[in-house]
């Protein structure tokens, strides 16, 4: 049995008089600790192949089979708390609350589930250690740079000890250097803690430590070559 299985997954949405079918009958099997890079054209569907495997949206039809269970016949307070237990979340643009210090924004997730405050701060601050942040725990968000705010949405992406790690471009608003920062961290992360990651990128350097690479194209996950068309999705 298959850590991740997806079968035959259908997305459309409404556009005016017209309907946009963006996933046509995509599938897709990832064994538990494996490193998938989904490619593709802008307006392909990769975000929104990200929601429906992290249960942020419900799929027209088709399975999302976690480890045998299918997430699409539960219900919303069923799918909140699977996100919350099994999901990490790492986005573009950080989504940090601007209001609460780095240790604070990495400590919610964990006070959602209710967890002691004490064991929180404590986990916290372990995961700002793991990714170079120490000494940055009581800085907001404005007071971080750009690569400074992704690595704290990684760890707080990595607060619960998810089994799966979903990453939307998440190098997509650094700069070269400091992108390559975060595939290194991204790299040492995935060697210790052993999660299974999906990450949507334009990235070359990003994709090619990833196990697998997949291009999203008319609306499913094909092989992703190894040579050649890189540039036409950059």
């Amino acid at each position: 049995m298959s850590f991740l299985c997806v079968k035959d997954l259908h997305k459309s949405y409404p556009s005016g008089n017209t309907v946009v079918r963006v996933l046509r009958g995509l599938s897709l099997q990832l064994e538990e600790g494996d490193l998938l890079a989904v490619l593709g054209a802008s307006g392909s569907g990769k975000s929104t192949f990200l929601h429906l495997v992290g249960a942020m949206e419900q799929p027209d039809s088709g399975s999302i089979m976690y480890q045998g269970v299918n997430i699409v016949a539960r219900h919303a307070q069923q799918l909140a708390r699977f996100r919350n237990e099994k999901i990490g979340f790492v986005f573009q643009f950080h989504h940090l609350l601007p209001e609460f210090t780095a240790l604070e924004n990495v400590i919610f997730p964990l006070l959602i589930r209710g967890e002691a405050v004490t064991k929180c701060r404590a986990v916290a601050e372990r995961l700002l250690d793991e990714v170079g942040l120490r000494e940055r725990a009581g800085h907001k968000p404005g007071e971080l740079s750009g690569g400074e705010q992704q690595r704290v949405a990684i760890a707080r992406a990595l607060a619960g000890s998810p089994r799966i790690i979903l990453a939307d471009e998440p190098t997509g608003n650094l700069d070269t250097r400091t992108a390559e920062s975060v595939h290194h961290l991204f790299q040492r992360l995935h060697v210790e803690r052993k999660f299974t990651a999906i990450i949507v990128t334009h990235n070359p350097a990003l994709a090619g430590i990833c196990h697998h690479k997949k291009l999203l194209q008319d609306g499913k996950l094909v092989n992703y070559p190894d040579v050649g068309i890189f540039g036409a999705y950059a």
